[in-house]
């Protein structure tokens, strides 16, 4: 497996099966190679193996994913291993490269993050819900921390092709009882599908002061 962006390194074994002594040269296949793709090698030539005699070459075969790799893309890249005395006389070498998925959530504030009201008053918040990763990913969203309980999301359940977007509300009341102060905040939560990649992101609300005075009967009113 490989990452997009990364590379991996392949070691393979060389025998002379043939009855004298031999080298043999090793290259690439070129046209195995997929477009964005790069394969190199870090040794070219295995020299002067004796009869039935082996070679262990490690980490011979440098493969590089491109770094927009899609997830579960497959490169199969071949090294040619041929006779230095008989170049008709060759095997290959398959490698089997698969681009792991990148889970890569992120959510964006649409318009302001910071807003005000009163007590018991509703504000809403749009957000948008992007899936930056290399494969289709189901994206959940969450509100966590203390004024979590001041929140309700809109939908909150989203299958997301890479590179794709969708919008959703936050609707936030502050109950009734709120001191008022700025900056309260809740925080949202997108999680990936593979449940441990989770990104955050904020919003504010500024609780308004409420002005509000009574006044109760003490004593006789009557004189």
């Amino acid at each position: 497996d490989i990452e997009a962006g990364k590379r991996a390194y392949y070691s393979f074994e060389v025998i002379n099966k043939g009855n004298a002594v031999d080298s043999f040269d090793l290259s690439v296949a070129s046209d195995s190679v997929p477009v964005g793709w790069e394969a190199s090698l870090d040794n070219d030539e295995v020299s002067s193996l004796g009869v039935g005699q082996s070679i262990n070459l490690t980490d011979v075969l440098v493969v590089k994913a491109p770094t927009d790799a899609a997830a579960d893309v497959v490169a199969t890249i071949l090294v040619k291993v041929s006779s230095q005395e008989n170049s008709s006389v060759y095997k290959n070498f398959t490698s089997r490269s698969t681009v792991l998925q990148n889970y890569d959530p992120k959510i964006t504030i649409v318009g302001q993050d910071t807003q005000s009201a009163n007590p018991d008053v509703e504000v809403t918040y749009n957000l948008k819900v992007e899936n930056q990763g290399n494969g289709e990913d189901e994206i959940t969203l969450s509100l966590t921390g203390s004024n979590s309980t001041w929140g309700t999301l809109g939908e909150s359940s989203f299958t997301l092709a890479a590179g794709a977007n969708a919008s959703t509300t936050l609707r936030v009341t502050a109950p009734e009882d709120t001191t008022a102060q700025n900056g309260y905040k809740i925080t949202i939560r997108a999680t990936a599908e593979d449940t441990t990649t989770q990104k955050n992101r904020d919003v504010f609300l500024n609780v308004n002061q409420v002005y509000e005075v009574s006044v109760s009967v003490s004593g006789d009113t009557t004189q």
